[in-house]
């Protein structure tokens, strides 16, 4: 399998993952963080209770930067669809050149209680809490990467965070 849509990858330290994100994390981006006891989204990742941090994704339209926890340091990739495109230019077989073949974007609507969310305080049917970056979100958009093996099966090889739409 190819994954030519990861375009750097490695390993960083817990003390050293904030300067790794500042080169991903902008104005125009996203964040989202799962720790030991809960997940938030927002504009922008602070870096709060790293000790207890299990993954995090700064992302937006373009691309994504994922970090998870792997004892005290973090295995980080960064994916970015204009390295992906540019990559598939020079693939030999037309139909795996072609970017259309090569990803799968999903739309999943969030589970909402409307009366009770306030604001980019979310609340979930069940009473669960979550954050999110603006108020009136209502979908998660989702790439999916595609493979395909020796026989042409297709298979998802990794996806991404591309951002939150109002609207279904």
């Amino acid at each position: 399998m190819s994954k030519e849509y990861i375009t750097a990858h490695g390993t960083v330290p817990e003390a050293e993952l904030m300067q790794c994100i500042a080169e991903y994390q902008s104005d125009r981006t996203n964040a989202y963080a799962v720790w030991t006891n809960r997940f938030a989204c927002a504009g922008q990742f602070d870096g709060s209770d790293l000790a207890h941090l299990q993954e995090v994704r700064i992302f937006c339209e373009e691309r994504e930067f994922r970090a998870r926890r792997s004892g005290d340091a973090f295995l980080w990739r960064v994916i970015d669809d204009e390295a992906f495109r540019t990559a598939l230019a020079g693939e030999p077989d037309a139909f795996l050149g072609k970017y259309e073949n090569r990803i799968f974007d999903e739309s999943h609507c969030l589970d909402i209680d409307k009366k009770e969310t306030q604001g980019t305080a979310y609340t979930t049917t069940g009473g669960g809490h979550y954050t999110l970056p603006e108020e009136g979100l209502e979908t998660v958009q989702l790439r999916n990467y595609l493979d395909y093996d020796e026989d042409g099966i297709v298979q998802v090889t990794d996806f991404r965070l591309v951002g939150f739409r109002k609207g279904v």
